[in-house]
């Protein structure tokens, strides 16, 4: 009883926790600057940047996009946040990422007058992926760094996760109420 309910409880939380293979692709920004005499990223209005790089090989969806890949550079304007980053996007020949604000999540996650640190959500070539987006501020130079993932990560649990998880922690405590009750049962004989 107690392996056919540990394997139904293992069959169930690995059938709802499948996932596609998803990827990754990181980033780095060229020729960045602070526009509109902004002295910090506090007060900046806009982050350009010239062009940006791959800086590895892409992993799972991105697999087709190599090490060293130049894209457009793409300005970040983070005074309209969550909707001013529906502009933001990068492309080079054959791939495109566009922020597209996907459910009002694209936000600030972090912001001094050193660091600036982003979440967006948008569309890479069909797929749907989240990027983290850092900017930093050392004196006065400034860099732009980011990672484009799939499946995106999201910043609450998917109900899928959830699930999983409540169902492994039923199985759990099913098997330890049933091998209680079967050593009390020993006990009393």
């Amino acid at each position: 009883m107690i392996r056919k309910t540990a394997f139904a409880t293992l069959l169930l939380a690995t059938t709802v926790g499948t996932v596609h293979a998803g990827g990754s692709l990181p980033f780095a920004g060229m020729g960045v600057a602070l526009n509109n005499g902004a002295t910090n990223l506090v007060n900046a209005t806009q982050i350009t940047t010239t062009s940006s790089i791959a800086t590895s090989a892409g992993v799972g969806d991105y697999s087709g996009v190599p090490s060293e890949t130049a894209f457009t550079g793409p300005t970040l304007d983070p005074s309209n946040l969550p909707t001013g980053l529906s502009t933001f996007s990068f492309s080079d020949d054959g791939f495109t990422f566009v922020s597209n604000s996907f459910n009002n999540q694209d936000t600030v996650t972090e912001r001094t007058a050193n660091v600036l640190a982003v979440y967006l959500r948008g569309n890479f070539n069909g797929v749907d992926p989240s990027v983290q987006l850092t900017a930093s501020l050392n004196d006065s130079s400034v860099s732009k760094s980011w990672t484009s993932q799939t499946p995106a990560v999201s910043r609450l649990p998917e109900p899928g996760s959830a699930v999983m998880g409540l169902t492994s922690i039923f199985g759990g405590c099913l098997i330890h109420l049933l091998r209680r009750s079967r050593r009390s049962r020993k006990a009393n004989v």
